[in-house]
């Protein structure tokens, strides 16, 4: 039967985080009386709560999901009705299996939510699986799945390591950039940025001083391997010319 996997992928994250964390599945995400409301009553594949301290980490698994969006879309709702609180932070763990375009939307649809002020992260799950693995996994059955899913501590690491900041001061958070897509959004932005006076202005000790930048082309349409010769390309170029940044006009 399919859709096992989530299963097998939270009951293995419950183990992990049973020192450190409140475990809850299918918990829901708007109170009861905002639910009655609003007339629908979405819930978390995974709630973490910490034992000691406020923090939350609502958890999705993309498996396969025709259309991610639709999960952080009501995390922004609940934000919406208020029913968000500071402490909280949305991840999504989006499979291989999902299409490349589907993954991107998803990720810049994370981009909106930070718009909203929320902490909300998108990151892949078992990155070194294929589409077709993913596939062939989520239609195993429980028992099997113990024997065949590759290890999911990775995975469970990977998600609290993007969920809190690498650094932190009184007026700066520095975050892990948690998916492919965000590197080049970041990208693309710090182009757009310095390619105005204000940008020029705000970079120009930076980049000549201690920022190294690359950049990809906006016009091109992202393919896995398409872009894995690319990055080959930059570094072999990078290393050759020693350029200390690329930008494009």
């Amino acid at each position: 039967m399919p859709g096992n996997l989530v299963n097998h992928i939270a009951g293995q994250f419950e183990q992990f985080a049973a020192r450190d964390w409140l475990v809850k599945r299918e918990c829901p995400v708007l109170d009861k009386d905002w639910a009655h409301r609003v007339g629908y009553t979405p819930r978390a594949d995974l709630l973490l709560e910490r034992r000691v301290g406020k923090q939350r980490v609502w958890v999705e698994f993309e498996i396969s999901r025709a259309d991610p969006v639709a999960n952080h879309a009501k995390y922004s709702a609940a934000k919406l009705f208020d029913q968000w609180r500071a402490e909280d932070t949305f991840v999504a763990m989006v499979s291989p299996h999902v299409a490349v375009g589907k993954r991107v939307l998803a990720a810049h649809t994370v981009a909106l939510m930070r718009q909203q002020g929320m902490r909300a992260f998108q990151t892949v799950l078992f990155p070194h699986l294929t589409g077709d693995a993913i596939k062939r996994l989520n239609h195993l059955l429980p028992d099997q799945l113990a024997e065949h899913c590759p290890p999911a501590r990775p995975e469970f690491d990977r998600l609290v390591t993007i969920s809190r900041p690498a650094m932190e001061s009184a007026t700066h958070r520095i975050l892990y950039a948690s998916d492919p897509s965000e590197v080049r959004w970041n990208t693309l932005r710090w182009n757009r940025d310095v390619a105005t006076p204000a940008g020029r202005d705000l970079w120009r000790g930076r980049v000549n001083g201690h920022t190294n930048c690359t950049t990809v082309r906006p016009q091109t349409r992202y393919h896995p391997a398409q872009a894995k010769r690319a990055h080959a390309r930059e570094v072999a170029r990078s290393a050759n010319k020693r350029t200390r940044a690329y930008t494009h006009t």
